[in-house]
């Protein structure tokens, strides 16, 4: 909560910019900001919030979220049906202006050990996710937090792409030699990477937005890639 409140009032003092403020975060932190937003009049939208004194925070604050358990349901019918946004399964194939692209994550595509092939099936196991859903906040996110501080981007350690042997470009060759494909896009690696393949398409890795924002832009023609401001 206090993290929260800092957070807060760093918004309010340059609330002329912003016309709403919008976190999943716990209720502790819902509460505890609430009356800085209702006091200065900006709406704070609180999609998964689920303690039951939140909607009586006042008129500025708003929440959909009953209980954290229909929270991310909420949330990705407002995201998939409401935006218009389409759920991509990868790897994803779509046509645009006459060209074709192979979009996806990148995780789990081509040759891989098999004792990540079977860490990430721990992780995209339901039943374990499920199971893991029941865990209490304090107990999951110290896992989380455990987990992510040996994690080579917390140390600190750029990944250096291996090229032709990685994975990814592994398969990006085998499947542009069996689909017509123009351009790959992945992510996944945190490496910026811009490969020729030997079939003639394109291969992109987005780096990520912890350190750079990158994007490609596409005019129908060719790609063209750029890096967002960052702002402080």
């Amino acid at each position: 909560p206090k993290e929260a409140v800092n957070i807060a009032n760093m918004i309010i003092a340059d609330k002329d910019e912003y016309i709403a403020a919008m976190g999943s975060y716990a209720s502790s932190a819902i509460l505890a900001t609430a009356p800085i937003f209702v006091k200065e009049e900006l709406l704070m939208y609180c999609p998964s919030g689920s303690h039951p004194d939140i909607p009586f925070q006042g008129p500025m604050v708003m929440s959909v979220a009953t209980s954290q358990k229909y929270a991310f349901q909420i949330l990705a019918q407002i995201y998939f049906e409401e935006l218009g946004m389409i759920r991509l399964v990868q790897p994803a194939i779509v046509n645009i202006s006459g060209r074709r692209f192979c979009l996806g994550h990148g995780d789990g595509l081509g040759p891989a050990p098999v004792g990540y092939r079977f860490l990430r099936g721990i992780f995209h196991c339901r039943l374990l996710q499920v199971l893991f859903s029941m865990l209490h906040p304090w107990i999951a996110f110290r896992l989380g937090t455990m987990w992510s501080r040996r994690n080579r981007l917390a140390r600190k350690e750029e990944y250096v792409y291996k090229g032709a042997v990685e994975p990814l470009t592994v398969f990006a060759e085998r499947y542009s030699a069996e689909h017509d494909v123009d351009f790959f896009i992945f992510g996944h690696y945190h490496s910026g990477i811009h490969l020729t393949l030997s079939t003639g398409a394109e291969m992109y890795i987005l780096k990520d937005w912890i350190n750079s924002s990158p994007y490609l832009y596409f005019d129908g023609i060719s790609i063209v890639g750029g890096n967002f401001q960052k702002s402080e």
